[in-house]
């Protein structure tokens, strides 16, 4: 008997995890100037589409501050480089991304020429999706995803809101250019 516990436990923890599955990928344009962005400020969005969204729209918006502040951006309301744009999805849905090279590879050379190469992914419900938009070039520059953060009822706390950001803004590994930088 011992021994079938053995076995049966790794299936177990398997069908735990397996709903979970969570996808990590982000997309960005090939006419991104990222080298050139400061500043941002967070778009102001109409209603979010998540029920309950606005218990946890402004843990959402002070983590994204937090996140971008900690990679040197500054925020500025009045004439920012950058907006942010950030959304959770209710339900599951398709949705085509792109197999790029990795952002900083591509930054190397910047070739604008780049093909895009489309992917079909299908997303969980509870998929956050932060974008990031070129203000003065008219563009949206980057989009990064993480689905099933609002998967489950114990997911839904500060911590983990937090996380959601943190792993969706650790595959945008671009840092603003700091004064401080220029003189060293």
């Amino acid at each position: 008997m011992k021994k079938l516990f053995i076995l049966i436990i790794p299936f177990i923890l398997w069908g735990c995890f397996l709903d979970r599955e969570v996808v990590r990928e982000y997309d960005y344009s090939y006419k991104g100037k990222f080298k050139r962005y400061k500043t941002y400020d967070i778009a102001k969005l109409d209603k979010n589409t998540h029920p309950n969204f606005s218990e946890y729209e402004g843990q959402l918006q002070e983590a994204i501050q937090k996140r971008m502040s900690f990679q040197r951006y500054k925020y500025n309301e009045k004439k920012p480089d950058l907006l942010v744009f950030y959304k959770v999805f209710p339900e599951n849905f398709g949705f085509q991304g792109f197999d790029q090279p990795d952002i900083e590879h591509w930054m190397k050379r910047e070739n604008e020429d780049e093909e895009y190469e489309p992917v079909d992914l299908s997303l969980k419900r509870g998929t956050l999706f932060i974008s990031l938009y070129d203000v003065k070039n008219d563009n949206s520059i980057w989009q990064g995803y993480t689905s099933g953060v609002f998967g489950s009822p114990n997911i839904n706390t500060e911590k983990s809101l937090a996380r959601a950001v943190r792993i969706v803004f650790d595959q945008y590994r671009i840092f603003a250019e700091n004064e401080l930088d220029k003189i060293n």
